[in-house]
């Protein structure tokens, strides 16, 4: 199951974890009309600083926070789960 939710990840050209602004508004506001929300969060709470900060570090560090180098593995179902 890794496999495959790991194709949905990868690549994440903003980088692990970023947020996209437009797709924040389209959740907020599908919440809001279905009434899972009450109404939109407060000012402050989109926030990108925290995970931008982290990615900053983490790729000082050399790590691949876009994915760029992953693949999906080949994965062989056998009967019974074995």
């Amino acid at each position: 199951m890794l496999n495959e939710i790991n194709g949905l990840i990868w690549p994440a050209s903003g980088g692990v974890g970023t947020l996209d602004q437009s797709l924040w508004t389209q959740t907020i506001n599908n919440a809001v009309q279905g009434e899972l929300l009450a109404g939109p969060p407060t000012d402050g709470a989109f926030r990108t600083d925290i995970n931008e900060e982290a990615l900053k570090n983490l790729r000082d560090d050399g790590v691949d926070v876009d994915g760029n180098g992953w693949t999906r593995l080949t994965i062989e179902l056998n009967e019974g789960g074995e």
